[in-house]
C-alpha cells in the first residue's frame, strides 16, 4: 500500500504541478535574490505574460515576461537573460518607489493595468498555495518581507 501513495504523489508532482515556470524556478529565485526583489512576484509575472510558457515569446524568443523593445517583443539569447533582465526592471521599480503590484502595473503594463493586476495578484496566491509545488523551501530576499508588510495592492 505505501507503495502505491509514493507512486501517487510522484505522478502528481510530476505531471500535476510541475510545467515550463516550475522547471525555471530556480533561476527566478537567484534573480530574485540577486536584485532583492520578490520571486513570487517575478513567477507571476512570468506565469501571465508566458501563459505558463506556452506563448510564442517563451518558446521562440526566450522572453518570460513580454519585455519590449523598439520592434516589438524582444528576443534573449536564453531563458535566464530574460529572467535577469525581469528582475532588473523589478529593482529598478523598487528604487522609484513602485512597491505595489497596482503601481508596478501602471509602469509595467499601463495600457492593461487593471486586468494585470488582478491577474498577477491572483497568480501569486495559487503560487504561495502550492498550486505548482512548494515555494516555502526556497529563500526570499528581504524586499519579500517588506512587500508583505506594505501590502500588495495599496495605492
Amino acid at each position: 500500500m505505501p507503495f502505491r501513495i509514493i507512486a501517487l504523489c510522484v505522478f502528481l508532482t510530476t505531471f500535476c504541478f510541475a510545467d515550463a515556470i516550475t522547471d525555471i524556478r530556480p533561476a527566478i529565485h537567484e534573480t530574485a535574490n540577486k536584485y532583492a526583489v520578490d520571486p513570487v512576484l517575478m513567477e507571476a509575472i512570468i506565469r501571465f505574460e508566458t501563459n505558463h510558457g506556452k506563448s510564442n515569446a517563451y518558446r521562440k524568443k526566450n522572453n518570460v515576461a513580454g519585455i519590449m523593445d523598439g520592434r516589438g517583443l524582444k528576443r534573449f539569447h536564453d531563458i535566464d537573460e530574460s529572467i535577469d533582465s525581469l528582475g532588473y526592471i523589478l529593482k529598478v521599480y523598487q528604487q522609484k518607489g513602485l512597491v505595489s503590484i497596482a503601481k508596478i502595473s501602471r509602469r509595467y503594463a499601463p495600457n492593461v493595468s487593471s486586468k494585470w493586476t488582478s491577474h498577477v495578484t491572483g497568480l501569486m496566491k495559487m503560487i504561495e498555495r502550492g498550486k505548482w509545488g512548494d515555494v516555502n523551501s526556497m529563500p526570499l530576499p528581504n524586499s519579500r518581507q517588506e512587500l508583505a508588510a506594505k501590502g500588495r495592492d495599496e495605492e
